[in-house]
């Protein structure tokens, strides 16, 4: 584990002071007499001069290591031999071994074994066992002592070997301790960032109650069905929503009851909370509250009904269209008996001409059904546009003095299915021509489009010379089966509008300043080439 600053320096800092106020202390009961008399009994002038030159050492220590310089284990290792020397050589003028100094040594290498590698404190303890027996050996040469102590200096030789492992071993643990609680640190950190994130970001309202009713946790969304934008946290529910608290006390009593919808003060906004408790059963910690929109809710049902109703429509669609190619194909054979009269052809007709509707809505309905992917391309629109009514005048359908076409610039560019556009296109001019009158200039069809001044966004609108659309009914003309004509099928504009969004496109219906209807495609990437 690599340590941090506070977790080296700060303990050595702590150390020098034990140091400095052990070597002080040492020096204070020496020089007025306090202490016991064993201390420098042997030999005074030595005791005084290794505690003075100890002391002064362990001052500066306490400088350089708040000065971090030199490096850490420079200091550590100096400061600990240091330690070893001086400490033998006041035990040595003390009285030896005897004196119970020695002692002293086992705390020096206990701190030095939290501050250093675990091979690094075996060497020191082996140092400190050698010095302290080559001390017995030096005092029984020079007979410094009436008696000799290599048993006890054995026997604290193990102790210092005992102390320095048993302490590199809890420092070892206490160190992987810390590794693992840094990285659950780190863990819960990430975890409760990401919950906060997600949090934020869900659609739905989301805030936590402790058990009290305060407010630990709210989203923003939360925050504004509630109405509030100011900091809640710890404030009172009650306080914030007084029919939410009471939502919540009423659910705290009867986990089993199912919340009641609530009207947010004056405005139309309708929420449905959603109780979820936290932390286990026997220890409950708070609550979690989701408040859903009514009005999302109920949107999602109906999305979900028509999805359905969709798959219905298109399987009752799949089942009619055999039957009726049976009746068209009978109808069409009766048309070619030479025996019908102009009655009965006019009935024929009538079958043919219906069938024809009916098969169109059929077609419709299947495309719709099958939601077929798009594959956009690169469109050139003037280019495209005019190889479109080149095409749509040669099989008859207009005239091409009654169109007029307009893009600028010309090189606009968009990104669209050609073969959605050309149905898309093509229902819009039809659409076009059919209720459009000439404007006196015989024009009876403008295409223009381009890019929109403001926001450089490819546009195309289809605009007729005709009365226009009712208002009345202008909001419903892209409902499916919506049509004011008896024999239309209502889907062609809803298709319309289905391909477009399917390309990323918008398709709006608004009046043109002629007076007519004007259908405007409002394109996604807005590009110009070149």
């Amino acid at each position: 584990m690599v340590r941090s600053e506070e977790d080296t320096w700060k303990p050595l800092y702590l150390f020098n002071l034990y140091r400095s106020a052990l070597s002080g202390l040492l020096l204070i009961l020496f020089v007025t007499g306090l202490g016991p008399s064993l201390l420098g009994k042997s030999d005074p002038l030595l005791y005084l001069i290794t505690t003075v030159i100890y002391l002064l050492f362990c001052m500066g220590a306490l400088i350089t290591t708040y000065l971090k310089k030199p490096r850490f284990n420079i200091q550590v290792y100096l400061q600990l031999t240091v330690d070893i020397f001086a400490i033998t050589l006041i035990m040595h003028a003390s009285g030896g071994i005897s004196s119970g100094l020695a002692m002293l040594l086992i705390v020096s290498l206990a701190g030095g074994s939290l501050l250093m590698s675990g091979y690094i404190a075996i060497f020191f303890a082996a140092v400190t066992s050698t010095v302290v027996l080559f001390e017995q050996v030096y005092a029984e040469l020079t007979n410094a002592f009436t008696t000799t102590a290599y048993t006890q200096a054995g026997m604290l030789g193990v102790a210092f070997f005992a102390t320095t492992i048993v302490l590199h071993l809890l420092a070892a643990r206490v160190s992987e301790t810390e590794a693992l609680a840094h990285r659950r640190g780190i863990d819960l950190a990430n975890l409760a960032q990401l919950n906060d994130y997600v949090i934020q970001h869900m659609e739905s309202g989301a805030l936590v109650v402790d058990i009290e009713g305060s407010i630990r946790l709210i989203n923003s969304t939360a925050r504004t069905m509630l109405g509030t934008s100011a900091q809640i946290e710890s404030l009172r529910l009650s306080t914030i929503n007084p029919d939410l608290s009471r939502e919540l006390m009423r659910w705290r009593k009867d986990r089993s009851a199912v919340a009641e919808a609530l009207r947010i003060g004056e405005t139309t906004l309708e929420i449905r909370p959603r109780f979820i408790p936290l932390g286990r059963r026997e220890e409950d910690t708070g609550t979690l509250i989701y408040l859903d929109d009514m009005a999302v809710l109920s949107q999602r049902a109906q999305q979900m009904k028509l999805a359905a109703l969709g798959q219905l429509t298109a399987s009752i669609a799949h089942e009619i269209r055999n039957p009726l190619g049976a009746i068209s194909h009978a109808g069409q054979l009766l048309a070619e008996s030479p025996e019908l009269d102009k009655g009965d052809s006019r009935f024929i007709e009538i079958i043919l001409e219906q069938s024809g509707r009916v098969n169109e809505i059929i077609e419709n309905v299947l495309q719709i059904s099958r939601r077929d992917p798009s594959f956009p391309e690169s469109i050139e629109l003037h280019s495209w546009l005019r190889n479109f009514f080149d095409e749509y005048c040669e099989h008859g359908r207009a005239h091409d003095e009654t169109l007029k076409l307009e893009i600028e610039p010309q090189e606009t560019q968009i990104e669209f299915d050609p073969t959605q556009l050309r149905q898309i296109i093509s229902n819009l001019v039809d659409n076009a021509i059919r209720h459009g009158e000439p404007n006196a200039n015989g024009t009876r069809l403008h295409v223009r489009g381009g890019l929109l001044d403001e926001s450089d966004t490819p546009y195309l609108e289809v605009i007729d010379f005709g009365g226009g659309i009712d208002e009345a009914i202008a909001e419903n003309i892209f409902d499916p089966f919506f049509t004011t004509r008896s024999s239309g099928t209502g889907l062609g504009l809803y298709l319309a509008k289905e391909l477009c969004e399917m390309n990323g496109a918008r398709l709006e219906h608004r009046r043109a300043e002629s007076g007519g209807a004007s259908f405007r495609i409002l394109f996604s990437t807005p590009t110009t080439a070149g």
